[in-house]
């Protein structure tokens, strides 16, 4: 099983990962995120099981805001997900979620919501962390400060399918 990003990742240069960074950033600020989550997993998982937890937890938890039907219709909570390496390998993923739902009735997402769905897709012994967002900047460049030139250390597919 592969857990290391590094196999796989495009290092580039320095130069490289800077640009690509420094242009995710300026992108990212122009969303209204508000709670910054770090999702862990308690043992050595492949890169394509993270992103399918991921996804999963992205779909519990958008069923629970905006119900079965609007994500049927393709709503999701916002989010862009950074993955990172823990110093001893093991992947995690830190989050940078929109709370306000600017389509519904529904104004805010709980806290315990983003804790409950992540215990529910991988189980109890599983580690999250919600916090609110002060300063958007400081918390975009902390999620993105492992960030490589490759697809596998950033993914915004619900900022796509939800800004068009």
């Amino acid at each position: 099983m592969k857990t290391s990003m590094h196999e796989t990742s495009h290092q580039g240069t320095r130069h490289e990962k800077e640009q690509y960074r420094d242009a995710a950033i300026s992108w990212l600020l122009n969303f209204d995120f508000d709670l910054f989550v770090t999702l862990t997993f308690n043992r050595d998982v492949s890169i394509a099981f993270a992103r399918k937890q991921l996804e999963h937890f992205n779909l519990r938890l958008s069923q629970k805001v905006y119900g079965r039907k609007a994500v049927s219709a393709g709503r999701r909570v916002v989010m862009a997900a950074f993955l990172e390496e823990q110093g001893y390998g093991r992947l995690h993923w830190h989050l940078l979620i929109e709370r306000a739902c600017k389509t519904t009735t529904f104004r805010g997402l709980p806290k315990e919501y983003v804790k409950k769905c992540w215990r529910e897709c991988a189980g109890h012994d599983k580690q999250v962390d919600v916090k609110d967002i002060f300063d958007l900047e400081g918390a975009i460049r902390y999620d993105s400060k492992e960030m490589k030139c490759d697809p596998d250390t950033l993914h915004v597919d619900w900022l796509k399918n939800n800004y068009k």
